[in-house]
C-alpha cells in the first residue's frame, strides 16, 4: 500500500493505471449529491485520490499502481 502525499511519478503512474482499460478504476461511492449518483473514476493529486466532484478523498492505493 502507497499513502498519500503522492509525488509527481506516482500522480503520473497512478492516474495511467486508472484510465488503463484492462483494470477497473478506483471510483468515488456515489453517495454524495455533486457526483450524480454515479460512481466516477477516481484521479490522483498530491492528497491522495480525488472524485471529480471534490467530494470524496482516497489516500492510499495498491502497491502495484504505482509501478506502472
Amino acid at each position: 500500500m502507497v499513502k498519500a502525499p503522492f509525488n509527481a511519478s506516482e500522480r503520473d503512474a497512478i492516474n495511467a493505471f486508472q484510465r488503463n482499460e484492462r483494470f477497473h478504476p478506483f471510483t468515488c461511492p456515489s453517495d454524495k449529491p455533486e457526483c450524480c449518483g454515479q460512481a466516477q473514476p477516481l484521479f490522483a493529486v498530491e492528497a491522495g485520490m480525488v472524485c471529480p466532484c471534490g467530494a470524496f478523498l482516497q489516500d492510499w492505493v495498491h502497491d502495484f499502481m504505482v509501478a506502472l
